[in-house]
């Protein structure tokens, strides 16, 4: 297969830091291979909050910027859901050194992207040829990798527009990889991308990054934690910092088990002052 890029040979056998991501080395060494050979060109990686859909990216981030590709990097975020064209203004600011690449027509339908006119009547599929185009002509001196964690987040325009995008894109200089919560409502459909959903971790990988967080507890604390979490990676990361309550709230459900303490008497010159009081 043709190689997009030279990759370290150390990252052909998966993604930096790989051994940090406890049970992702099948998703990790999928996401290294679409960097280094024509495979696929747009991945979507789903799952869970807290399933390490971020984490997973960002590795890849760190390995297409460690071997020279550009990493264009757009976040979406609830509250700016409902701002038209948010999401497409993150990818055409980052690459606008690149519209004089770009054709006329293109420039014109991207203009309202950067704030051109308001008033300018917007379409998916012109937006999309214009994205493919500008992304192109990026790609020309370049590898770029355009990533957009939390797609769900992004305004509706922007989201149905990066989804045509990444359905139609075919540079062998361009990738794109997009995190998808699940199950969450978008406009952002998945169809014509890979496919990447995380599942939970196994009982094995779970007590192993558990123990990363080298937090003194008893078993039955630790037991605890492992059944709460189920196998989230976020779970398992924060709930040991709370261990210590965990322990506190086992204890109380076992109920007491030291003699009550007896009331403590008033020192004997405080009863004779309420007695004189009365």
């Amino acid at each position: 297969m043709k190689l997009l890029h030279p990759v370290p040979a150390a990252h052909t056998q998966g993604m930096r830091g790989a051994e940090d991501l406890l049970g992702r080395e099948p998703e990790s060494l999928r996401l290294s291979r679409m960097l280094a050979e024509d495979i696929e060109c747009a991945v979507v990686v789903s799952g869970e909050p807290g399933v390490g859909k971020s984490a997973l990216i960002e590795q890849m981030c760190a390995q297409a910027a460690d071997s020279g590709w550009r990493v264009v990097r757009v976040q979406g975020v609830a509250a700016e859901e409902p701002f038209a064209l948010g999401g497409l203004h993150q990818v055409v600011f980052a690459l606008k050194e690149f519209l004089a690449g770009c054709d006329d027509a293109d420039r014109v339908v991207l203009a309202p992207v950067l704030g051109g006119d308001p008033d300018s009547v917007v379409a998916v599929l012109p937006l999309a040829s214009g994205v493919l185009n500008l992304l192109a002509a990026a790609g020309q001196s370049r590898p770029v990798l355009l990533v957009v964690d939390d797609v769900h987040w992004l305004d509706g325009i922007s989201a149905q527009v990066l989804g045509a995008v990444g359905r139609r894109l075919n540079h062998p200089g361009v990738r794109m990889v997009a995190g998808l919560r699940t199950p969450h409502d978008s406009v952002f459909s998945v169809d014509g991308w890979g496919g990447l959903a995380l599942a939970a971790l196994d009982a094995a990988d779970s007590a192993r990054l558990l123990d990363r967080a080298a937090v003194p507890m008893t078993g039955r604390t630790r037991a605890r934690i492992l059944t709460a979490a189920d196998g989230n990676p976020l779970a398992l990361a924060e709930l040991p910092r709370g261990a210590g309550q965990i322990a506190d709230g086992l204890e109380a459900l076992r109920g007491p088990t030291a003699r009550p303490a007896r009331p403590i008497s008033p020192p004997r010159s405080s009863r004779r002052q309420d007695t004189r009081r009365g």
